[in-house]
């Protein structure tokens, strides 16, 4: 009697951990692409954040370039040498912000080529878990 109900049981357990098997697959696979767009989303905001954070950069030394190039007209057109000593004040003021804005676009540009690294050991090894489970399971079907 008791080996029937323990043959029974077994018999039971082992469905169910067949059935356990067989779902498991997919349940992995949705967290792993879960997990694997998250790290794709915030790889691609980094990069995103950097190449605008660079732009902004960029179109600051654009602006101090034609400052200084205004700066450099009113020395050439200077009466006397108050106004043209203001003028080169400024365009040492212009070249330091030129020197700033160039040191920050560096930054971003490293920061965005890093980003663009990021974790993809990680992407690579779920791709190919991902790509392993998917084939054992259409063998399976």
């Amino acid at each position: 009697m008791h080996k029937i109900k323990i043959l029974r049981s077994y018999k039971y357990i082992n469905k169910e951990l067949k059935d356990l098997y067989k779902t498991t697959p997919d349940a992995l696979l949705d967290e792993d692409i879960e997990l694997l767009n998250e790290m794709i989303s915030l790889r691609t905001g980094i990069v995103a954040t950097g190449l605008a954070q660079t732009k902004a950069f960029a179109n600051k030394s654009d602006q101090e370039v034609r400052s200084l190039k205004d700066n450099a007209n009113k020395i050439s057109n200077a009466k006397d040498v108050a106004s043209a000593n203001k003028s080169i004040a400024d365009s040492m003021s212009n070249i330091a912000n030129l020197f700033h804005y160039q040191r920050k676009m560096t930054i971003y540009t490293a920061i965005t080529a890093s980003a663009s690294a990021f974790s993809t050991d990680k992407s690579t090894k779920l791709l190919q878990k991902l790509t392993k489970t998917r084939g054992l399971k259409r063998r399976r079907r």
